[in-house]
């Protein structure tokens, strides 16, 4: 009977409320959704997102996927790369370990004639016609006549990668042939381009702990106290934390800092002192037993270093 006539918030015979929807990708009203609870209500308006979103998604996923793809890729490079290196690295090695041996092999040699020629007697007469091992050439003393071709290719082998694994044993390598032929420098240069500010792995470890006996061979000491300052406390690698407190002590035995290597000394010593004197059996206690085998090693050298540090303490302070 009676006109019923939409008012101004009508449209049409519906209500503009109802017509305007809450959700983009769905087409839900906001009536619709507020009859659901706020669990429903949340997985609505998410999925919502994701239908009116879902370029953005896609490329998102494709930047993800194409990133992982590119790691992998990366990773795989990488890897392939070391293991080129570390081939190189065998092949010169073996060289180096030929002539190594060799030299060995000639020192031993002469050494046993010798003493065949001190303790020569007519039974020997016999023994001397005798087939004789093939004679070898002894080292000259000269890095370069030794070793020339050996340190060139190891040298250019490390330039060329020096913080690789492979590049950081040739260091190590390189360091000793130079160590052995007193040319301390060049050992300290070599490590120097394996160094790392902040030592990781074992070989990191062990170049650190060359480069600063280095050191203390050229009385670098604030070096070797500056950088052994971030290893030394280290519970990574602890079988070497000793030998880093004990390079300390020299370093300030150098500097005439007494009290300070004393200390350093004493630390090691009552590490080595605190080892277990019977350990269970099993592969991590053995494990354990050679790390505390190389305390009580450098608890020993520490002993004979305090020893001899009071000795320059008193003789110094006799002096002045």
């Amino acid at each position: 009977m009676d006109n019923v006539t939409p008012n101004g918030n009508d449209v049409n015979g519906t209500t503009q409320k109802s017509a305007t929807h809450g959700t983009t990708g769905f087409g839900i009203s906001n009536r619709e959704l507020a009859k659901q609870d706020n669990f429903q209500r949340y997985l609505t308006l998410t999925f919502d997102w994701m239908v009116a979103n879902k370029v953005l998604i896609i490329l998102f996923l494709g930047v993800v996927a194409f990133s992982s793809v590119g790691y992998v890729i990366y990773n795989q490079v990488k890897i392939d790369t070391q293991l080129k290196i570390q081939d190189q690295y065998y092949v010169i090695e073996k060289d180096y370990l030929k002539i190594k041996g060799d030299f060995e092999e000639a020192d031993r040699q002469a050494k046993e004639n010798a003493a065949k020629e001190a303790g020569k007697t007519k039974k020997d007469a016999k023994a001397a016609v005798e087939p004789k091992p093939e004679i070898k050439t002894p080292a000259t003393g000269d890095l370069d006549k030794d070793y020339g071709t050996i340190v060139a290719r190891f040298t250019e082998l490390q330039k060329a990668n020096p913080k690789s694994v492979p590049g950081k044993i040739t260091s190590l390598v390189l360091a000793d042939l130079y160590w052995e032929h007193k040319k301390f420098e060049l050992a300290a240069q070599t490590l120097e381009k394996s160094l790392e500010s902040t030592p990781k792995d074992l070989v990191d470890h062990l170049v650190l702990k060359k480069w600063s006996a280095t050191q203390l061979s050229l009385g670098k000491f604030d070096d070797v106290i500056k950088k052994n300052q971030s290893v030394a406390q280290s519970t990574r690698y602890p079988f070497l934390t000793s030998y880093f407190k004990l390079q300390n002590g020299l370093a300030y035995e150098g500097l005439k800092q007494w009290e300070m290597a004393e200390t350093q000394y004493k630390d090691v010593i009552a590490k080595g002192e605190s080892v277990p004197a019977a350990m269970p059996n099993g592969e991590e206690n053995e494990r354990l037993k050679n790390h505390f085998g190389a305390d009580q090693s450098a608890a020993e050298l520490a002993q004979k270093y305090l020893l001899l540090l009071r000795l320059k303490k008193n003789s110094d302070q006799v002096g002045t």
